[in-house]
């Protein structure tokens, strides 16, 4: 026996099964989707970045189309400071001249090669043992010089033009993980260095993605769920906010901010009810409605231990289906 393989016992059985069976909804509707998942560079150097690829891999088993965008803020610094080059912000935003361009350039293009790799990653105790998983890439994100903003000539700094729609689309639609590197390109052929977050935002509106999700430091101080207005009003206490209020107003239904330090943050936000980051919605997430007849199963589930108790009367399906009109 494999000394990695837990043995089957009753306990982790029954743990597994309830899990599977509460999943199970949340994988039917999630299959086809189109999700726009952004990591930022200290999550690549992160322990938890290995699993995080691997549930990603699971992810794409499962039938959900993925466009990954990866950051590389920190590599790119420490290329520089090794080089004893200038390392200069300006509203957020890196100055690049033609030199940090250089070192930009290299350090994306190293995090990328180390990224697929560990996507190709199929060694038997990993959880996508054997696996085949295609990770593709290319000048799919128009960019445009940021410019002066100031008085400060940003440089090669860029922001987005456009987004190659059609050429990620037909990627998706082979199956193949779609992976975009902080980087866009001009019509005249010259490389700009791109914020990932704006690259992820206009990727998932160009798309109309189903789900935006940013993974970086921690948001243990955010709420479950925020709508747009509140999201707004604490914009100064999460990076991503900016972006998921962008997203959110620009046609994307869920933006999720997760936290890299949780173990399967990824598949517990997505595949349970309560998740584990903070979700921002256009619309609050947890309405009332009219009921409908799809909704009588449900409502039966609901109601039953309540009958048992004596707390309500007892309803029959029969009844339910005749008077569902009644309820909310």
């Amino acid at each position: 026996m494999n000394d990695t393989v837990k043995p089957v016992t009753p306990q982790n059985l029954a743990t597994t099964t309830s899990w599977f069976r509460t999943a199970a909804p949340y994988i039917h509707s999630h299959r086809g989707a189109t999700f726009v998942i952004a990591f930022d560079g200290e999550t690549i150097d992160s322990q938890e970045f290995e699993p995080l690829l691997h549930d990603i891999s699971i992810l794409n088993s499962l039938g959900i189309k993925l466009v990954l965008v990866y950051g590389a803020r920190p590599q790119i610094e420490a290329s520089c400071i090794e080089q004893n080059i200038p390392v200069r912000y300006h509203n957020g935003l890196r100055v690049t001249d033609d030199i940090s361009l250089v070192i930009a350039k290299a350090a994306i293009g190293k995090l990328r090669l180390d990224i697929e790799s560990k996507l190709s990653f199929g060694l038997p105790h990993t959880p996508m043992a054997d696996a085949r998983i295609r990770c593709i890439s290319g000048n799919l994100v128009i960019a445009r010089p940021a410019g002066i903003i100031d008085g400060v000539d940003l440089g090669h700094t860029g922001e987005v033009r456009r987004i190659d729609a059609e050429g990620i689309n037909q990627q998706l639609g082979l199956g193949n993980i779609v992976l975009l590197p902080p980087l866009g390109y001009s019509l005249t052929g010259e490389s700009f260095n791109v914020s990932a977050e704006s690259i992820a935002t206009e990727v998932a509106t160009a798309l109309r993605a189903d789900k935006l999700i940013f993974i970086g430091h921690s948001n243990k101080t955010m709420p479950r769920e925020l709508t747009v207005n509140e999201a707004e009003k604490a914009l100064s206490s999460h990076p991503s906010l900016h972006a998921a209020v962008k997203a959110c107003k620009a046609g994307v239904t869920r933006v999720h901010i997760l936290d890299r330090a949780i173990n399967g943050v990824l598949l517990q936000e997505l595949f349970s009810r309560d998740g584990a980051g903070t979700l921002v919605t256009s619309t609050s997430f947890e309405t009332t409605r009219q009921a409908t007849i799809d909704d009588v199963g449900g409502i039966l589930e609901l109601i039953q231990p309540l009958e048992e108790k004596g707390v309500v009367v007892k309803r029959s399906r029969e009844l339910l289906e005749r008077e569902i009109d009644h309820f909310t």
